[in-house]
């Protein structure tokens, strides 16, 4: 009996496609840190004269999109989940049970080491 594999990571010319949408959402959640956008505050955001910002929310698009995705990607999942530090409270910092501080993984401006890409 043949068995399929899911996970495994589809080929395009040597680029990975999972790893490179996976890497992109992941810079997502940070740059959304960076100017504070957040689950709860995010379709607020929407409106705002920063072109970073505006990317996040899908308002203008995001220039070497992959394909298949549109531009309201990271919208959905910073709305579901939020940014990378609502993340990392619920998972480890102060909203679980671990209670960690975020100490090098928080973003540079803070002292941590997480700096987020421009979004172009």
């Amino acid at each position: 009996m043949r068995r399929r594999n899911f996970l495994k990571k589809t080929e395009n010319n040597g680029i990975s496609q999972n790893k490179g949408g996976l890497d992109r959402l992941i810079c997502r959640t940070i740059a959304a840190a960076v100017p504070g956008v957040t689950s709860e505050n995010i379709d607020g955001m929407s409106g705002s004269n920063k072109a970073s910002v505006q990317r996040l929310t899908g308002v203008k698009p995001v220039i070497g999109k992959p394909p298949g995705l549109d531009d309201k990607r990271a919208y959905r999942m910073i709305k579901q989940v939020g940014n990378y530090g609502e993340i990392y409270a619920s998972t480890f910092g102060s909203k679980s049970k671990k209670g960690l501080s975020r100490g090098l993984n928080a973003l540079w401006k803070d002292g941590g080491l997480l700096y987020a890409l421009p979004l172009r």
